[in-house]
């Protein structure tokens, strides 16, 4: 593999990474400001995971900046639309998505299709 491509992937890769940790430490800030849940065992383990997300976040967020922010934002978008189907889903689904997952990597066009006609 060209070492061009071998850098855009991890690039890629890198950039994912930093946009799923961001995600992670938003729906645990918003999980924090709830007492009710926050409390205990949850926040002595927590609050050291919040302090690290951040401290990353701070120390690497340049890479991901650098990207156009529109993407940013949109892949951001498209995270939080994602993991908010995938916690409505129980786990016993998990098979069947990622069956569903090869079949749109494999034919987009058609998995979409069946998807619109029973979505729309």
């Amino acid at each position: 593999m060209d070492k061009e491509v071998k850098t855009m992937i991890l690039d890629t890769l890198f950039a994912k990474s930093i946009m799923a940790n961001q995600h992670a430490l938003h729906q645990n800030e918003m999980l924090a400001k709830i007492p009710k849940m926050y409390k205990g065992k949850l926040k002595e383990k927590l609050r050291p995971v919040i302090l690290e997300l951040i401290n990353a976040e701070r120390k690497e967020f340049e890479k991901v900046d650098a990207l156009k922010n529109e993407i940013v934002t949109d892949v951001y978008r498209s995270m939080d639309r994602f993991f908010h189907t995938l916690s409505k889903s129980a786990f016993v689904d998990y098979d069947e998505l990622d069956f569903v997952l090869k079949a749109l990597a494999k034919d987009r066009a058609s998995i979409i299709g069946i998807a619109n006609k029973i979505l729309i």
